[in-house]
Formats: structure tokens, C-alpha cells, sequence
């Protein structure tokens, strides 16, 4: 009976060596993949946020969901506005201030490249707001009251190339003259000044917590999803030469950048 041959140590480290080459040649593939989905899937986030505000405006004469609340920053909106937002956009019912709705149904909030963000104490844990995971320039005045800190946030808008629109903004879609070509929710990208990194740690309603850029590689923020007043959604490139940045308080800590064309 012929006696079996087994493999040589040469043709095992040949085998070997194939293998390292496809996983080095697949490894980007597939990260590259990951990417795309996660930006196809945050832009569908997006292009439903914005039809349940044309479905809220279309039931109320125009007018965008409720602001208010005290919250200074982009992504800082009323309970009023989540909960009016989560029963169009989802078809929940009976939400309300201090309820917690399952996180499948509120996803639609939060950018999936940065899910941390969706936290039930960022949902329901702030005295009068919900820290979302996108940037908004819908109008958040309380019985006529600006929230603190915005008077800084609404020069630096107004210096800005193609004015970037201040917090207190968009209250009425009557207000917008070309739907097209208006933004009126973005990705959120923030830096910490102190640091230089696009994760900031300002604290929280329950301690500590670090808010996270969108779409980030190693620490640089790839691009946004910006989403238009007629529903369509745009990917733009990160470039932090032409992005427009807006200081957040008196601090100037931390700064939102806008890819604005």
C-alpha cells in the first residue's frame, strides 16, 4: 500500500501567506462596506425625520413641531417636539414627558455610526429637553425666551459664509423660499477645543458621557448626511478648512462644524 504524503513546511507557509494577502485585501473591502451602510442607513434616519415634520406641518398650518425647552445646543430638543415627532414618525401613542418608548422605536434620532448616543438617560433624563444625535435649525423659543448662551452662537452664525442658520431659527415652513436647496438637519460633528478630539465630554443628566461625532476614523470626522426642507438627503465630505464651525456658549467649548456648500 503506498504510504500517504503530508504536506511540506514550504507549501504550508505558501497556504498561509495566500491567506494573509486576502485578508489584507478584503479587511478594507469590507470596512468600506460597513461605512456605506452605516451612511445609507443614517441618511433613511434622516429622510424620515424630515417627512414627519412635512407630515406634522401639513396637519398644523404650516407650523414645525413645538420648541422649547432651555437646551442650547443643535441636537437639544423640547419633549413636546420628541414626543410629537416619535407619534408621526413611528405611530407611537400615548408618550409622554417621562416615559421611556423602546429604543427601536426613537433610532430614528440617533445616527447609527454613533449609537452610544442613543441613551435612555440623554432621552428622558434632562429637566425639560432630549439630547438627540442630530444637529436641527428648527426654532426652540419658550414663551418668547431665547436659551442661555445663544446670543454668542447667533454672531458667530451671522459671520459665517452663506450664514449657517442661528439655534433659534426655522419655526414655519413658510419661512423657507427654496425647499430644495435649504438645510434643516445635519450629522452632528463636534470638537472639544480643549483637546483637539471630536469626542467631547461635557457631563450628563446621570454624570459623565461622551458625545461622539458622527461617521468618525481615527478621530477625524469622514462626512455628514444633511437633510433638505423637500425631503432629500445629501452626503458631504468633512474638510475641517471649509467646514463652517459654531462655538457653543461663552466658552466657545465645544465647536459644531457644518460641510455647508
Amino acid at each position: 500500500m503506498a504510504r500517504r504524503r503530508g504536506f511540506t513546511i514550504v507549501e504550508i507557509l505558501v497556504v498561509v501567506g495566500i491567506i494573509a494577502v486576502l485578508v489584507a485585501i478584503l479587511l478594507p473591502v469590507l470596512s468600506r462596506g460597513k461605512k456605506q451602510t452605516l451612511q445609507t442607513t443614517c441618511a433613511d434616519n434622516v429622510r424620515m425625520q424630515l417627512l414627519a415634520v412635512n407630515a406634522y406641518a401639513i396637519q398644523n398650518k404650516d407650523k414645525m413641531p413645538p420648541g422649547g425647552g432651555t437646551a442650547n445646543w443643535y441636537w437639544d430638543e423640547s419633549f413636546p417636539w420628541g414626543d410629537a415627532m416619535l407619534q408621526i414618525a413611528t405611530s407611537a401613542t400615548n408618550i409622554n414627558a417621562g416615559s421611556l418608548p423602546q429604543q427601536s422605536m426613537r433610532k430614528i434620532f440617533y445616527c447609527p455610526a454613533s449609537k452610544s448616543q442613543n441613551d435612555n438617560t440623554l432621552w428622558a433624563g434632562w429637566p425639560s429637553w432630549r439630547t438627540l444625535g442630530y444637529a436641527w435649525f428648527n426654532d426652540r423659543q419658550a414663551a418668547g425666551q431665547l436659551p442661555p448662551n445663544t446670543t454668542v452662537m447667533n454672531q458667530s452664525t451671522s459671520k459665517a459664509p452663506n450664514k449657517v442658520p442661528p439655534l433659534q431659527y426655522y419655526g414655519n415652513m413658510a419661512q423657507v423660499n427654496n425647499a430644495s436647496t435649504t438645510e434643516l438637519i445635519f450629522d452632528a460633528i463636534i470638537k472639544n477645543t480643549s483637546t483637539g478630539s471630536y469626542t467631547v465630554n461635557p457631563g450628563g443628566p446621570s454624570g459623565n458621557f461622551n458625545h461622539s461625532s458622527s461617521h468618525v476614523t481615527n478621530d477625524l470626522p469622514e462626512g455628514a448626511n444633511a437633510g433638505f426642507f423637500d425631503g432629500h438627503v445629501e452626503w458631504r465630505k468633512f474638510d475641517a478648512n471649509t467646514a463652517i464651525p459654531i462655538p457653543i456658549g461663552a466658552s466657545q467649548n465645544p465647536i459644531w462644524y457644518f460641510p455647508w456648500k
